[in-house]
């Protein structure tokens, strides 16, 4: 994840409409198909949409869900070791930003920018910084962190930024907690200025379920395998084809979905062999960017989601 978990709650949530006063039906976000239950014994557990592939979270959605997230990264997640861990990342995605974008737009928002290590390297490369995060202590930090950076304490939607005043929109490991990740990338669409470019960075559904299968796999073989599972499924944890159905239908055009660069080591400490699991990391990265140049770009397998589109 990116220094924190975040969401944005505010800007609205997909409809759920009553069937027989037993069941909701809540449509996808990506291609408005209605999400299907899986079986009591599937892992992960949840609703997956049968045309895009897009996963939901059941047991995310509830009301409080957005004040535990914040308590449990308040105290839990190392901020400082994951950023450390990105610097490979963030320096992968201003070189795409400053190819992209003329030398005279440099204005560029970060939704949870968390304690703004992303924002500190933004301003580095000559970006005005802007950033919005939910969690207060970390709208403090960044403060200190990138002096001059225009903060937000809050969801999105609730930062009232204007239309048409920035470059560059960010969202690191953000849109998988959204409530409404449509209302997230709409408003994101509004606030940008035409050729405007949004990055977004999200787990792969097709390399998490892949995990997921070969983890329960090893632990049946071995009961007593006690290692921490690797695979990550969040409230929306997406495929290729949802993040693409739904940039589209918002308005964005030249969009590109590629494997995410991997984060270094292992900041949150998955097992006591950590130099294992960052050489099986780079193992990892090597073999999905070799499948996705041998097909052309088609095969995106990746641990996470690299996305760039623009605001025509």
């Amino acid at each position: 994840m990116h220094e924190m978990m975040r969401t944005g709650r505010s800007i609205g949530a997909g409809p759920q409409v009553a069937v027989d006063g037993l069941e909701s039906r809540r449509p996808c976000p990506a291609c408005g198909e209605v999400l299907k239950p899986l079986p009591s014994d599937s892992r992960p557990q949840g609703r997956r949409c049968r045309i895009c592939g897009l996963l939901f979270q059941d047991a995310a959605d509830s009301p409080d869900d957005r004040e535990t997230m914040v308590r449990h990264y308040r105290s839990v997640d190392p901020h400082a070791k994951v950023a450390a861990s990105k610097a490979g990342f963030y320096r992968h995605a201003l070189q795409h930003l400053a190819a992209a974008m003329p030398r005279d737009r440099r204005r560029l928002l970060d939704v949870g920018c968390g304690y703004g290590y992303f924002l500190e390297k933004a301003k580095a490369s000559g970006w005005a910084p802007a950033g919005v995060e939910i969690v207060p202590e970390a709208v403090d930090s960044a403060m200190l962190r990138v002096p001059g950076a225009e903060l937000h304490c809050g969801d999105l939607g609730y930062a009232g930024l204007p239309a048409a005043s920035l470059d560059a929109v960010t969202l690191w490991d953000v849109l998988c907690h959204v409530e409404s990740p449509p209302a997230e990338i709409e408003e994101c669409y509004r606030i940008l200025a035409p050729g405007g470019i949004i990055g977004i960075r999200v787990r792969n559904l097709t390399h998490q379920l892949w995990l997921c299968r070969w983890f329960f796999r090893i632990r049946r073989l071995c009961p007593k395998f006690a290692h921490r599972p690797l695979h990550v499924f969040h409230r929306w944890t997406f495929t290729p084809d949802a993040l693409e159905r739904m940039l589209a239908a918002r308005g964005f055009s030249d969009i590109r979905i590629q494997n995410s660069p991997l984060t270094a080591g292992s900041p949150y400490r998955y097992g006591r062999r950590d130099a294992l699991i960052g050489i099986g990391k780079s193992m990892a990265g090597a073999a999905s960017d070799l499948l996705f140049r041998l097909s052309s770009s088609r095969w995106i397998v990746g641990p996470s989601l690299l996305v760039w589109a623009r605001k025509p």
